[in-house]
């Protein structure tokens, strides 16, 4: 709670201003009620404070610093500003749950069950709204407290829900279609990848293939991906090449330079689940390890005893020779997140041992 020498001010209201002293250091801004009055003033006069949320009566804990508050702001203001004119709230919605899933990639490095020292850093910078859209990596609660916010400002009610026995988090939200009122359960984490690739969304309650929806908030200029990427497929398989000219003729369908590697590797096996044979074809998530806070995260795929990956740099699927991956991996220089297993290559570093 607030008092007169807390360390920690949450500010519902812009009267709350009046509550900090000079031994605040923490803000927890209340996301239910949008004043842009209060963010405004903070970032003219917070120079001093560490922010985080507050919704529902639960504040947060995890603090960034003002200038990533005050970059995250922007990016918030950028989507705000660049919504379609005239178009329907149902169409305000789906547009900021495209923008997110467009911005924000998955962070592996938060995950604990991935990684063997302590993600704790991580997870405090993503799982924070402004560290989340400052670093452009973000976690299931940071995605729903993103899209809470985003459709507070723009007064559309929206709840963080639970949508299974796990306590995965999502978003119910209720809009105005101008005949009824119209309450839609949203899960944008499991979204994101299919949002990354232009693909139809699986989890945007009844309104995931709706072209004209998609069109007025230019998500689609004609229609879905799924059909060209499909067909492309379809017509590959018949002349039976290799794996690396499968994955090359895949990524002219995907714009991979656009997606994150995690969105990257959950697209891949849902195309390989559907259109080619799973026995000897594997997906791992490896790191370019250049120090505990700061592991590069990619995608390996393996074929028998060939691997690739996706360099952004050349903009394509590269083969990446076996000799070199293992030297990598014995010296540290590339490691493999934890619950991994690598075929071929854990065995014949085993086996050196």
């Amino acid at each position: 709670m607030n008092s007169k020498h807390s360390l920690v001010v949450v500010i519902n209201s812009i009267k709350d201003i009046e509550l900090i002293t000079e031994k605040t250091v923490y803000i927890n801004i209340n996301l239910d009620l949008y004043d842009p009055n209060i963010i405004e003033y903070f970032e003219k006069n917070g120079a001093n404070y560490y922010y985080s949320d507050c919704i529902n009566k639960n504040c947060g804990y995890n603090y960034v610093d003002y200038q990533t508050f005050k970059e995250g702001n922007e990016v918030i203001k950028n989507i705000i500003a660049s919504i379609p004119k005239k178009v329907s709230p149902l169409a305000i919605a789906r547009y900021l749950y495209i923008q997110i899933g467009k911005l924000i990639n998955y962070d592996i490095n938060s995950l604990d069950n991935k990684n063997d020292e302590s993600s704790l850093n991580h997870y405090l910078q993503t799982s924070n709204i402004w560290g989340s859209l400052k670093t452009k990596k973000g976690t299931t609660i940071s995605y729903v407290k993103i899209f809470y916010y985003l459709c507070k400002i723009c007064k559309i009610d929206n709840e963080i829900v639970c949508l299974n026995t796990n306590n995965h988090l999502g978003n119910k939200i209720t809009v105005d279609d101008g005949d009824q009122k119209i309450s839609l359960l949203t899960d944008l984490t499991k979204d994101t990848p299919y949002i990354q690739a232009n693909l139809m969304t699986k989890y945007f309650s009844n309104f995931n293939e709706n072209r004209n929806l998609d069109r007025q908030i230019n998500y689609i200029k004609n229609d879905y991906n799924d059909e060209e990427l499909n067909n492309a497929i379809r017509k590959f398989n018949q002349q039976k090449g290799t794996f690396l000219e499968f994955l090359k003729v895949t990524q002219k369908y995907l714009p991979l330079t656009k997606m994150g590697q995690i969105e990257i590797g959950i697209i891949y096996d849902m195309i390989l689940k559907e259109h080619k044979p799973m026995d000897n074809i594997y997906i791992n998530n490896l790191y370019i390890n250049k120090n505990s806070q700061n592991k590069v995260h990619f995608i390996l795929f393996t074929d028998k005893e060939n691997y690739f990956s996706y360099n952004y740099r050349q903009r394509s699927f590269v083969k990446i020779p076996a000799l070199e991956l293992k030297k990598r991996l014995e010296n540290g220089e590339i490691g493999i997140y934890q619950g991994e297993t690598v075929p071929l290559v854990e065995d014949e570093i085993a086996n050196r041992k």
